[in-house]
């Protein structure tokens, strides 16, 4: 099971981020957990410079922006 978090505090692009994780691993069939970390401190830790940034078991795969749907279907796959 992955543990992803999204990373940022602003609802439009962060939430809408979450949203569409959410979503893909819905349609995908997977079982994840996914957190939305509003906290600086969170960001802070990862060094992430531009929100959202998601985090999928440690690692940072994405920074600033929305991801598309075909990003997000990538890295639910690996």
């Amino acid at each position: 099971m992955k543990h992803i978090e999204v990373l940022g505090s602003c609802s439009c692009c962060c939430g809408k981020t979450e949203k569409k994780i959410k979503a893909a691993i819905e349609r995908m069939h997977l079982e994840a957990v996914v957190v939305w970390q509003k906290d600086l401190a969170a960001t802070a830790q990862y060094n992430i410079m531009k929100t959202p940034a998601v985090i999928i078991d440690g690692t940072i795969v994405h920074e600033g922006g929305i991801p598309s749907d075909e990003q997000i279907a990538s890295w639910l796959a690996e």
